[in-house]
């Protein structure tokens, strides 16, 4: 596969002309980037979440994660010693865990089991989880995304787009 080297933009830096599998930062365990902008198509928002503070959709993440503790509706401190491993080797401690609601003007979408990391660079919402979670599949496009109810064999489903 060739790559056009002026039309690609590294996932780890956001930079052009070069692919993740180049980048400096690749092998640089301390650099944590941020999401791109790219991924705005991916993110959802949740009732008492301010604009500032989006989730991205996460099709790696084995749990929700939030830098807020304001994004749960529920909460609870986290009484266990484990922390969440990142893609940088790194370990981010677990303060308190909760749930919270995601409103729709068609469904009312829950994210549980939130798992509230303060030194988080972004709120992840884990695919696999809010799937589990709410009796959906995810459904990603190159210009969106799709969330689909299971019991109305892909029904109600919900669009984001960029």
């Amino acid at each position: 596969m060739v790559f056009n080297k002026n039309h690609t933009f590294c996932q780890i830096y956001n930079k052009p002309n070069h692919q993740a599998l180049d980048c400096y930062h690749r092998t640089n365990f301390s650099y944590q980037g941020s999401p791109p902008s790219q991924l705005a198509a991916m993110v959802a928002h949740t009732h008492n979440v301010n604009d500032n503070e989006p989730w991205f959709a996460n099709s790696g993440a084995n749990n929700h994660i939030t830098t807020t503790l304001d994004n749960l509706a529920l909460q609870q401190p986290y009484q266990g010693g484990e922390t969440v491993i990142v893609s940088n080797g790194g370990g981010l401690q677990i303060s308190n865990t909760g749930s919270t609601l995601i409103q729709t003007p068609t469904s009312t979408l829950y994210l549980n089991n939130i798992l509230h990391c303060p030194s988080a660079s972004a709120n992840l919402l884990s695919i696999q989880q809010f799937c589990a979670d709410n009796n959906c599949y995810f459904q990603i496009t190159s210009s969106r995304f799709l969330v689909k109810n299971m019991q109305t064999d892909g029904g109600n489903s919900i669009v984001g787009t960029e």
